[in-house]
């Protein structure tokens, strides 16, 4: 069975690192997002103050909630997957 972490970020926590390891998350939190490419989905998203995303994966997770007007950091050669799945509203920068 896939494990699942349930992540809470204090209110004035800059950034939130998901650990390795975990496939499915639940995330309340705000500031900057770390996704590992271990996460293939995103059950829950509450972070409307989160707008910035960094995903080490070539192929966005499933997210519950879509990213709008957020700034999203994905390798080198993945915008086209990025902005099938989440759409024209952010800003995608491949490093």
């Amino acid at each position: 069975e896939a494990s699942h972490a349930n992540l809470k970020s204090k209110r004035n926590m800059k950034e939130l690192r998901l650990p390795q390891g975990v496939e499915t998350v639940s995330v309340f939190g705000r500031g900057k997002l770390y996704v590992p490419s271990d996460v293939k989905v995103i059950r829950e998203w509450h972070g409307e103050k989160c707008k910035e995303f960094h995903f080490e994966s070539p192929t966005p997770p499933e997210m519950e909630y879509k990213p709008k007007n957020c700034t999203i950091y994905i390798p080198k050669g993945s915008t086209t997957a990025y902005f099938a799945k989440f759409g024209e509203t952010n800003k995608y920068i491949e490093e």
